[in-house]
């Protein structure tokens, strides 16, 4: 009889219950097998919701789950992560990753002598959006300019976990990692100079970062406290592209990608899809080589966020 990938969910968050459960139940073949929280009333309330088993976060990792996704602040992702993975489960981190680069490469090497599977859940890179914006780049010519934004209001509970310098807040390890992870993409990790301005208080509530490269500059906009903007624009000598809901999209999202020259615009649809059910999808059929690119592109991007935090 065909065995189902069992998936345990450890941190009962927002981002798990709005996204993350919804997508696991999509998938053929996958069931959600528990759900863990400190508070095992929470974990309880949870599982009856769910239709799954409560725990506690020993006992999920004592549970015969194949997988575990870590929704739980960034501080603590390390400590975590490493239980996960020693415990013989594979690995699904929410990001930020970890909150430096020492962290990860010892996870990635855990992970590596258990031979377990380990990758940051960054879930946008996944949706149709990001393919189309590469097809459309092939004919685009050199591109010269990346601006990348992705920045919200102020979060209404001042006890929300972003603003906590000891869990890993603050806006670098929440939000820059998806407008710098698109740069990346796009016109590579060896920049040739970087200039940024953060504005903070107990964390760094939102930045401006430019980055230049022999022939381009980007420049990426995030944090909380500005209106909400989830938005890119690439330029190249001829061309202009614009698209938004670039970072973030709900599963029934069709905003176009705009192409614009000499003032005319050409407009793309996108399919409806849920960015969340395709990590997932992936992460589970993932080889040993598609795993290892992304955990380059990881390390890459927290090298970048430990040079800018000291």
């Amino acid at each position: 009889m065909y065995k189902k990938m069992k998936i345990g969910i450890l941190g009962c968050s927002s981002i798990a219950k709005r996204c993350i459960i919804p997508a696991i139940k999509k998938i053929e073949g996958v069931e959600l097998s528990g759900v863990a929280s400190r508070d095992i009333n929470k974990a309880i309330g949870w599982g009856f919701e769910y239709h799954t088993n409560p725990y506690t976060y020993g006992e999920l990792l004592a549970s015969d789950v194949d997988m575990i996704y870590v929704s739980l602040p960034p501080g603590l992702h390390y400590e975590w992560g490493k239980k996960v993975l020693l415990s013989g489960k594979h690995l699904l981190m929410e990001k930020t990753f970890t909150t430096n680069t020492s962290d990860a490469l010892e996870l990635f090497s855990i992970a590596e002598n258990q031979g377990s599977k380990c990758m940051e859940a960054l879930m946008y890179e996944f949706h149709p959006v990001q393919k189309k914006i590469d097809a459309l780049l092939e004919s685009m010519g050199s591109v010269k300019y990346v601006d990348a934004t992705f920045c919200f209001p102020y979060f209404k509970d001042k006890e929300d976990i972003r603003y906590k310098k000891a869990l890993g807040g603050g806006s670098i390890h929440d939000s820059l990692i998806y407008p710098l992870s698109f740069v990346q993409r796009i016109l590579g990790k060896s920049y040739e100079d970087c200039y940024y301005n953060f504005t903070e208080d107990e964390v760094v509530e939102k930045g401006t970062i430019m980055m230049t490269y022999p022939d381009s500059t980007a420049v990426i906009n995030f944090g909380f406290g500005q209106a909400y903007r989830n938005e890119i624009t690439i330029s190249s000598e001829y061309e202009t592209m614009k698209a938004e809901r670039v970072f973030s999209r709900t599963p029934d999202c069709i905003n176009p990608i705009h192409i614009i020259q000499n003032g005319s615009t050409e407009s793309f649809e996108i399919d409806k899809s849920d960015q969340f059910e395709s990590m997932i999808r992936f992460f589970i059929s993932a080889n040993t080589r598609e795993l290892y690119k992304k955990e380059l592109n990881t390390i890459s991007r927290l090298k970048f966020m430990d040079r800018i935090i000291k």
